[in-house]
């Protein structure tokens, strides 16, 4: 799935401190997102390739790193939103 810049965003997450992206094997890109109050949600899409593996009923999988897992949700936009560029802007 693609990151997204989600129309509002106000902040862009990054690797948590102390990551080493060699040692862990791989790198954390900037999540850029809206932070609110109780968390913050940011904006995914998926190819075409994943568009066609959920049709054919293959489920959504959430990786989370760390000894414990946040309480969080999977859900899908309730109307299209457009692309937008600039993440670095953030």
């Amino acid at each position: 799935m693609k990151i997204e810049v989600i129309p509002g965003a106000n902040a862009n997450l990054g690797a948590p401190i102390g990551w080493d992206a060699e040692r862990e094997g791989t790198e954390v890109l900037g999540l850029p997102c809206i932070r609110h109050e109780k968390g913050f949600v940011s904006q995914w899409r998926p190819s075409a390739e994943e568009l066609e593996r959920l049709m054919n009923g293959a489920p959504i999988w959430l990786h989370v790193l760390g000894g414990g897992h946040p309480p969080v949700a999977v859900t899908i936009a309730p109307v299209p939103v457009p692309v937008q560029e600039n993440a670095d802007e953030l």
